[in-house]
């Protein structure tokens, strides 16, 4: 059975948490791109990264970061 969608397509943290096996919230710190940051939103099956110094968010897909806290 697919994962109940929020905002059209966008997963919520406990359901990308379930599908992913992931510690995913908002503020989690994450290393992506080999450049730590910081989870800011999920939306559209992405999670949205910040990274230190930068105001905007790139999107990420919840298996391809490493979580760190």
């Amino acid at each position: 059975m697919p994962l109940a969608r929020k905002e059209g397509n966008a997963l919520s943290y406990a359901e990308i948490r379930k599908k992913y096996s992931v510690p995913a919230r908002r503020g989690a710190l994450v290393i992506a791109d080999g450049i730590p940051g910081t989870v800011s939103r999920a939306r559209n099956f992405f999670v949205w990264v910040r990274f230190e110094g930068n105001a905007i968010s790139k999107p990420f897909r919840p298996d391809e970061i490493k979580w760190i806290g």
